[in-house]
């Protein structure tokens, strides 16, 4: 067993110790996480660490998992969401946290590894900013989780009401337009979600469960200013595409929130003020 290491210590090391620890450990979690075949194990964790001579994305659940700073029993759950939303951990972390009366959510037990898969997550950064300087304080600012149980529920928190409020369903169904809407969605109840990204000019629909029931979607044929196609699965994933217009997306959310609740979910309704995509 793995025993949880203390993030002060780490802040101390050289960024050369951090990749060794995340490079040894980095085929343990992705196993552990059941990743992909298609995720490349070792970037996907390294990547993040920054050098001397390059920024990167920073401290994360995964990486807080990869260097033992997560208790053993709490690591599958953040292994598992580096990767991938599995209906077995979306459904850990929805029997983990409640809403209340008022409607904000909280997390029932701080040692739980929805907690501190929380409490991780609430040091991201976004962007690939991150330098040396700035992951040894993010890992100083979750040594502070580590050690303080009331700070850690109080970040875990923040972190999963502003997930849980970053979509809305006034189109009827989940929608968001920024990163972490789609998992805010899942976690507070939903099967299928939308996101426009409107860097890319494109929706993306996902869900946590096996399919979404496109695979013999007929799907456009545009490509963006560097030749990828903008409709079609992610990766060849039947989990996770991306629809070029709203109609497009209109019509292949209407499949997929059939095939995930055929009696209970009424077609889709557009938006009273469509987006336009570029």
């Amino acid at each position: 067993m793995q025993e949880q290491k203390s993030a002060l210590i780490l802040s101390q090391q050289s960024p050369d110790d951090w990749l060794a620890a995340v490079s040894a450990r980095a085929n343990d979690v992705a196993d552990m996480g059941q990743w992909p075949a298609w995720i490349d194990r070792a970037a996907s964790l390294a990547a993040r660490l920054p050098d001397a001579q390059k920024t990167a994305s920073g401290f994360d659940a995964g990486i807080a998992c990869a260097l033992s700073l997560i208790p053993t029993p709490a690591q599958k759950l953040a292994a598992t969401l580096h990767a991938a939303y599995t209906p077995e951990a979306v459904a850990e972390v929805r029997g983990a946290i409640a809403q209340e009366p008022n409607g904000n959510w909280r997390v029932k037990d701080v040692d739980s590894p929805t907690c501190w898969w929380l409490a991780a997550c609430s040091l991201c950064l976004d962007g690939d900013t991150v330098d040396v300087k700035t992951f040894r304080r993010q890992l100083r600012d979750f040594e502070g989780l580590q050690t303080n149980p009331e700070a850690r529920k109080t970040a875990a928190e923040k972190t999963l009401n502003a997930m849980c409020t970053s979509f809305n369903t006034k189109r009827g169904y989940a929608f968001g337009g920024k990163d972490g809407s789609m998992q805010g969605a899942y976690i507070a109840g939903h099967d299928v979600a939308v996101m426009y990204a409107p860097h890319h000019g494109v929706f993306f629909i996902g869900t946590f469960r096996p399919s979404l029931g496109l695979e013999n979607f007929d799907w456009g044929k545009d490509t963006d200013d560097k030749g990828r196609a903008k409709s079609g699965p992610v990766h060849g994933s039947r989990q996770f595409v991306k629809c070029a217009n709203e109609s497009e997306l209109m019509r292949a959310l209407d499949i997929a929130l059939r095939t995930l609740k055929p009696a209970a979910t009424p077609a889709a309704k557009s938006a009273a003020a469509p987006i336009k995509p570029k």
